[in-house]
Formats: structure tokens, C-alpha cells, sequence
């Protein structure tokens, strides 16, 4: 049994989800916290809770001050017993989480025959096929010569591909994995530092979120999205160790590590607030003066010490052995400099403040994509109508419960961060990577929740939790019925494009039948990485000896790369409208094709296209109706994958410089 479930089996009946009311001095309440909280840490089988006592006590003192609060919590309006609210805990839980169980059957019943990955999804899984057997001292390929810091996602993905047999749709079970922890680690900590109503918040927050986002994102092991739930969990740490859990610290440590090295993004986002929540730490304790506070923080200091070496070890080795190309350097460097420019405060404020528009897109539908990809909120500046609602929240929570205080400066701090993020975003702010901004406000509805209980809690003492807990648990039901049916409905862009790699295979191999040596595979200076490296993976898969040109070294690892070997042959992968430039190539010999258009669509969409050309020369349409009334755009429209044609070509006299299409 853990630390935690002993605190869960020592809590007392009468603490379960305590009745919060105003404080009447809020700095005397905050010394009395500070001096219950070192009796608490004294004798830890006094209760469990480090904030539950504190709101019950503050209760009492504002009671004793001649507020007129109601004192002790009503076990009864807040659900009964411990075993009660633990069998509730549970059964809500597991609803929430339902879906994502529902969409580990489906990969493996329905996805694994035929998937094959591609593109970044490839990499990842060559990445984890290589642990054990090479160095990965670094995270997936970003761009130019640098890569994502760390490689934590990777190790902790391969034991689970192993287990399952290195069958490809083990990592999206990571992926699931990981946002089920994501979002239990987040009900946990609520139920935990606030009772039920913040937990039944946090999971209806969680349930909406993952229906926003789709079955394809939550078991997408993609970095940009598997960071995004974890994400939310840091927050809740962040909280949590601002209440004094210390072994918040250690696990903090672990979510950062896997943030900041699984997406770069996230050294800005995360860093910070385990930082915040440090000092929170640390602060409490020297407050707390001599006594078992101080002890307390050590054992978890330490460990967490000890994580932080632990995880961050390759990325040291990378730096120690590899000093002069070291993907750290090269990762700071691009930072430093910036080439591409960076954005303002005022785009960040835009992205930020932008999910607080009606209606709110976490909540709704994904609406934020501008003609340029970029996240169109940094222009339209919408009215953000659900701040005003979220600031009256805040006031209830700071006059009510010290948790709910402390709830509201992990929020603050990391819309803080989200707004410095978005502003030192190098080059265009795609919509496609912002998709965290949805978590800061998914927290808001937390604290709105939150206020929102202890508002009716006292206005209808008898019935009002009870209703509010009727509510959430049917809206859980209904947005679990909804996220289930999508996990097994939803087909993917990822699967249509393992068929697509299905589909030019048996040429390739019936090409490369009784040869001998090194199979070479390009990519036409990355017309074609979407694929090549799905075919790269799927040739490495069946035992062959398979490498990448010299130049292709940043996306792959160095043992892929060739070194001059016998060859077997040289292929080039490309696609869409690079295929012809090859066609024309006496050099280039068509091994396969796969194409999801006719010659007369392709003829009629170049038609169109000098069309829509003379009308923008001539000033009658401008150039975002030009982008959106491309008639190339309706080529990708006959089927979910991502282009439209993919061709293999062989290299006829290969010297392993491939002609620019």
C-alpha cells in the first residue's frame, strides 16, 4: 500500500468533503493554516488531507470571529461516508475513462492488421525499436539540425511495444495510457485537496475535453498531441504542491521531465510552474519554522534530486560526449537566434485570451484555424466575455477555501506562461501545435465548478450537492457514450496512410526479389518523408538491411545512414505534383504508384487553377480566396489521406544525390 492509499485509509469520516465558508481575516486564516499544517505533518494519522482540515478549520475560526458560515461540513449534503465517496470516486472515474479503454479494443481488434505508420509517427517507432539495441539520447526530429530534447517518451513506450509483440499500435496504447494517468492523476489531486465537487468538475472538464479534441488525437502518439493532457496534470501538481503535498515535488519532476523533453514547447510551459510550485514548497516549510514541515520535504527533495539526474541523463551524455554537435547546443542555438522571428504579447494575449470567447472552443469545436494555418485568434482578438465569469469564480474560491486560493494561482501562473509561449513561438503560430491552450481554460472550468458548488452547497444545504452531483454524473454518462461511439467510428488520416504504404510495398519488394546489399531509400530533398520513412520502418520491420542518404541523418540515427555498403538499390519516394519531374528523369525507373485521382481530374484541376491565377493577377478575388477556392485542394478530397499520389522510383546510376524534382 502507498503513502497515499494509507492517507486515503486514515482520513477521518468527518473530513470527507468539508463545508468551505469566508474567512474573516484571510491573512489570520493563512498563519492558522501554517500552524495546523505543521500539526498535521506531526501527526499524519490525525487526517490526510492537507487542505480539508485547513477549510473546516477555517470554517470554525471564521464562525468564532461572528461570520455567519455554517462551521463543519455536512458529511450527509456532501455524499455520506468515506467509503461512499471513494466507491463514487471510482465509478466516475471509470466512466470518464471508458472511452479510452474502448479505443485500445479497437487498435487491436480493428487498426493493428493493417497499420502501418508514417511520417513522424515512423520515426517514433524506429526511435523506440532502437531502445536496447542503440544509443536514443535524444526526442523525435523537429527541424533543421535539432531534434526534441529528450528521449523519455521513447523508454517509456518501449516496454509497452515490446509486451504486445513490437506491433505498431502499442505506442497509440501508450498514447492512451498516458492520457488515462493524465486524467486520473488530475480527478485524484482534485477529490483530494477540494472533495467531490472539484473532482466531479475536473472530470466533466476531462470528459468534454477529450470529446473536443476526438478518438484520433487522445490515441495519437504524436508529440505535439500526447503533451496535451499531461499538461493539465502538471497544473494540478503545480496546485497541489502549493497546499504542501510534497509528494507532489517527484511526481512534478517526472510530468515536467516528460513535457519539456517530449515537445520543446514545453520547457517555457512546465519548467516554470514546477518551479513555482519548489518554492511553494519551500516557502511553507521555512514559514512552518522548526519542526517535522522541514524533515518532510527532504525525502521527496531528494528524490526528486535523484528523478531529475536519472531522467535527464541522456540529454547530459549527448551534451558531455557530443559537445560539438550536440542536439542541446544546436536546439539553443536555433532558440538564440530566431531567424524566423518571433510573435508579441499582444499574440499571445490573442491565443490565450481567445479560448474565452463564446463559445468556448475547448469546450465546443475546434474554430481557430486561420487561411494560413496559424491560429486566427492572434488577429481577430475576440471579446473574452468568460473571463469576467471565471474573475467572479476566483473571488468565491478566495474568499472561501484556501485550496481553491491556492487552485487560483497555478491558473494564473499558467495562463502567464501560455501568453510568453505563444509569444516566443519562432516563425508561424500553427494551429495544429497550439492545442494546449485549451487546458488552462478547461482548468477555469474547474474553478468555476468549483465556485459554483459551494454557492448552491449553501443556498440548498439539504439537496444542492446532491443535484449537482445528479448532474455531473449524467452529463459523464452522456459525454461518455458520445467519446466511446467516436473511439470505434472514427477513421483516421494515420490509417489511411499506412494503406497507402500497404499499397506500394509488394511492388518495392517484388523489385528488390533476389538482390543482395543495402536498400537505399530517399526522399526527393522531403517531397516524400511523409512516406518514405513508413517505408524505411516496414523494410527494417521484414529483416532487411535498410539506410537513409547522408543527408538524412537529423531525421533518423546515425546507424541508419549509409556508409558505402554494397547496394541492393536506390529508390526515391515523392508524391503529388513532384511525380511528373521524376517521370521525365531518364535516370528514374516508376517501380510504384498509388494514386487517389483520374488524368481528367488532375487535367481539369490544372485548368481551373490558370483560371483562379488570371483572376488574382487581375485583382477580382483576394490571395485568402485564392487559397480557399484552389481547385488543388479538392485533389485530397477523394480520400483521407494525406496527399494524393506517392510514387517509388529506383535510381537507375545512383551516386546518392538525389535530383531536386
Amino acid at each position: 500500500m502507498t503513502d497515499l492509499d494509507e492517507d486515503e485509509e486514515r482520513r477521518p469520516d468527518h473530513v470527507v468533503a468539508p463545508q468551505v465558508s469566508r474567512a474573516a481575516d484571510d491573512h489570520a486564516a493563512d498563519a492558522e493554516d501554517d500552524a495546523r499544517e505543521g500539526a498535521r505533518r506531526a501527526d499524519p494519522a490525525a487526517t490526510a488531507v492537507a487542505v480539508e482540515p485547513e477549510t473546516e478549520g477555517e470554517a470554525t475560526a471564521a464562525g468564532a470571529e461572528g461570520d455567519d458560515t455554517e462551521g463543519e461540513a455536512d458529511t450527509e449534503g456532501e455524499g455520506g461516508d468515506e467509503a461512499g465517496e471513494r466507491r463514487l470516486f471510482r465509478a466516475v472515474l471509470a466512466l470518464t475513462l471508458l472511452p479510452l479503454a474502448v479505443a485500445a479494443v479497437v487498435l487491436f481488434v480493428s487498426v493493428r492488421p493493417g497499420y502501418l505508420p508514417t511520417a513522424d509517427h515512423a520515426l517514433i517507432e524506429l526511435q523506440v525499436r532502437d531502445v536496447g539495441h542503440h544509443e536514443v539520447l535524444n526526442g523525435l526530429y523537429s527541424r533543421e539540425d535539432w531534434s526534441h530534447p529528450g528521449p523519455m517518451f521513447c523508454y517509456l513506450a518501449a516496454p509497452v511495444y515490446r509486451l504486445f509483440g513490437s506491433t505498431p499500435v502499442a505506442i497509440n496504447l501508450v498514447a492512451l495510457i498516458v492520457n488515462g494517468v493524465a486524467v486520473a492523476g488530475m480527478a485524484f489531486i482534485a477529490r483530494r485537496l477540494g472533495g467531490r465537487g472539484p473532482m466531479l468538475a475536473t472530470l466533466v472538464a476531462s470528459a468534454l475535453l477529450m470529446r473536443t479534441l476526438g478518438a484520433e488525437f487522445i490515441r495519437d502518439p504524436w508529440n505535439v498531441y500526447v503533451t496535451v493532457l499531461p499538461f493539465g496534470l502538471m497544473i494540478f501538481l503545480t496546485w497541489a504542491m502549493l497546499c504542501r503535498e510534497t509528494w507532489a515535488l517527484p511526481a512534478g519532476v517526472v510530468v515536467t521531465t516528460f513535457l519539456a523533453q517530449t515537445h520543446v514547447g514545453f520547457v517555457l510551459l512546465a519548467t516554470p510552474l514546477l518551479l513555482v510550485g519548489t518554492i511553494g514548497l519551500v516557502v511553507s516549510a521555512i514559514r512552518a519554522g522548526p519542526g517535522p514541515d522541514r524533515p518532510r520535504l527532504l525525502r521527496p527533495g531528494l528524490l526528486a534530486v535523484g528523478l531529475l539526474a536519472l531522467l535527464w541523463s541522456p540529454v547530459v551524455y549527448d551534451a558531455r560526449v557530443n559537445w560539438r554537435e550536440d542536439n542541446l547546443g544546436n536546439l539553443l542555438r536555433y532558440f538564440r537566434e530566431a531567424k524566423a522571428g518571433v510573435h508579441s504579447l499582444a499574440d499571445g494575449w490573442g491565443v490565450v485570451a481567445g479560448q474565452f470567447a463564446l463559445p468556448p472552443e475547448w469546450a465546443t469545436n475546434s474554430l481557430g484555424q486561420a487561411f494560413t494555418g496559424e491560429d486566427k485568434h492572434m488577429y481577430t482578438h475576440p471579446l473574452p466575455l468568460l473571463l469576467a465569469v471565471l474573475v467572479l469564480a476566483a473571488v468565491v474560491l478566495w474568499r472561501a477555501a484556501p485550496a481553491g486560493r491556492r487552485l487560483v494561482v497555478a491558473l494564473v501562473v499558467a495562463l502567464s506562461l501560455g501568453i510568453l509561449a505563444v509569444a516566443r513561438t519562432i516563425g508561424p503560430a500553427f494551429y495544429y501545435r497550439l492545442r494546449w491552450v485549451w487546458i488552462p481554460p478547461a482548468v477555469a472550468f474547474v474553478v468555476v465548478g468549483w465556485a459554483a458548488w459551494i454557492l448552491v452547497d449553501r443556498r440548498w444545504p439539504e439537496r444542492g450537492a446532491r443535484r449537482m452531483t445528479a448532474a455531473a454524473v449524467v452529463a459523464l454518462v452522456a459525454l461518455a457514450t458520445v467519446n466511446a461511439v467516436t473511439a470505434v467510428t472514427t477513421q483516421t488520416t494515420a490509417e489511411a496512410d499506412g494503406e497507402v504504404v500497404a499499397r506500394l510495398l509488394p511492388p518495392l519488394l517484388d523489385d528488390l526479389a533476389g538482390r543482395h546489399g543495402t536498400v537505399v531509400i530517399a526522399d526527393a530533398f522531403g517531397t516524400g518523408s511523409w512516406y518514405s520513412r513508413g517505408i524505411v520502418l516496414e523494410l527494417e520491420r521484414r529483416g532487411m538491411d535498410v539506410e537513409v542518404p547522408p543527408v538524412e541523418i537529423e531525421p533518423y540515427s546515425p546507424h541508419r545512414v549509409y556508409r558505402g555498403s554494397p547496394l541492393a538499390g536506390v529508390y526515391v519516394v515523392t508524391r503529388d505534383g513532384y511525380i511528373p519531374h521524376l517521370m521525365d528523369d531518364p535516370n528514374m525507373r516508376l517501380v510504384a504508384q498509388w494514386s487517389s485521382v483520374t488524368q481528367a481530374e488532375l487535367e481539369q484541376a490544372a485548368r481551373n487553377a490558370e483560371e483562379l491565377d488570371a483572376e488574382l493577377d487581375a485583382g477580382l478575388i483576394d490571395s485568402e480566396t485564392y487559397v480557399n477556392e484552389s481547385p488543388g485542394g479538392d485533389l485530397y478530397d477523394n480520400d483521407r489521406a494525406t496527399y494524393y499520389a506517392v510514387a517509388i522510383f529506383e535510381v537507375l546510376e545512383p551516386d546518392l544525390s538525389v535530383p531536386e524534382p
